[in-house]
């Protein structure tokens, strides 16, 4: 002030309704002792006021332009419902990696290779898009996060975001519901088939890619191994490990397989062939039975 030579100031609050004060209006005079007087306050208020307008307007631009860059780039790796929960506060997403139990799921089409080289390329676009919808919209409708899609295979995943008790027993539920589903596609006359694979384990969890394109996705051996059973599963089969089946409670109609080696596996693994899911009984109902 001494330096400058100032010899009068006025400072005038910058209000909104929506964010409070949100700075100062400040005005100074280095020619005029008491250069301001009350007279002077309904002018600078009136500036004032339209400047914390402009103000609060650009802030909101900004706000929003934001969410909408924000929400452009979760959808690229996120479900719809789980990208309004990261807005809202209420999901956490770390994009620069963590461990996480996950329950992954694979499935691709029988036949596949055949079928498309027997068919315009425009077909073979629509039949994917058809099965990759009703695959999207039963991994969606039992809490899953669809991954990525490799040719015509789907990986899901379960927990990579929050993990849950039953995340194993919706992944389950989805894959019954993706089989029935892919039913409803026909292919040169013939029923779609699905293989779907299901492993659960410890996974590294993030953002992983080039600085110009990445994926939200879950590497490691449980991914492997998901990836692999899906590669032996026949027309309609769901094949799970013990770690799945396990996780995933009562209530599922299952078989066991002879133990298999496994491409990149170092131990034999006893794929278990899922017939049905039903809901586990209560305690209530159990104590009740004779």
């Amino acid at each position: 002030v001494m330096i400058r030579g100032v010899k009068s100031v006025t400072p005038v609050p910058l209000r909104t309704t929506r964010a409070g004060t949100i700075g100062i209006l400040y005005v100074e005079s280095v020619s005029m002792s008491a250069a301001f007087t009350d007279d002077d306050l309904p002018l600078l208020d009136g500036i004032a006021s339209q400047a914390s307008i402009l103000l609060d307007n650009a802030a909101l631009v900004a706000q929003v332009q934001r969410e909408v860059e924000t929400r452009a780039s979760l959808s690229r790796f996120l479900s719809q419902a789980a990208v309004e929960e990261v807005l809202s506060g209420r999901l956490k997403v770390n994009m620069s990696g963590q461990a996480a139990e996950v329950t992954v799921l694979c499935a691709d089409i029988r036949g596949f290779t055949t079928m498309s080289s027997q068919m315009p390329p425009e077909e073979v676009v629509r039949f994917l898009n058809a099965f990759f919808g009703e695959a999207v919209d039963a991994v969606e409708r039992h809490g899953g996060m669809v991954d990525k899609f490799i040719g015509d295979c789907v990986m899901a995943v379960w927990g990579s975001l929050n993990s849950r008790e039953d995340d194993a027993r919706k992944a389950i539920a989805a894959a019954l519901e993706m089989v029935e589903r892919a039913h409803k596609i026909r292919v040169n006359g013939e029923l779609l088939e699905v293989g779907v694979g299901i492993n659960t384990g410890p996974a590294v969890v993030g953002a992983i890619g080039a600085s110009r394109r990445q994926d939200y996705t879950a590497i490691g051996s449980t991914v492997n191994l998901s990836a692999r059973l899906c590669g032996i599963a026949e027309a309609g089969q769901v094949l799970v490990t013990s770690d799945t089946l396990m996780r995933a409670g009562p209530g599922v109609i299952h078989e066991a397989s002879e133990a298999v080696m496994l491409k990149g596996i170092d131990v034999p693994i006893v794929p278990y062939l899922v017939r049905a899911l039903t809901q586990p009984l209560q305690l209530g109902q159990v104590a009740g039975r004779k």
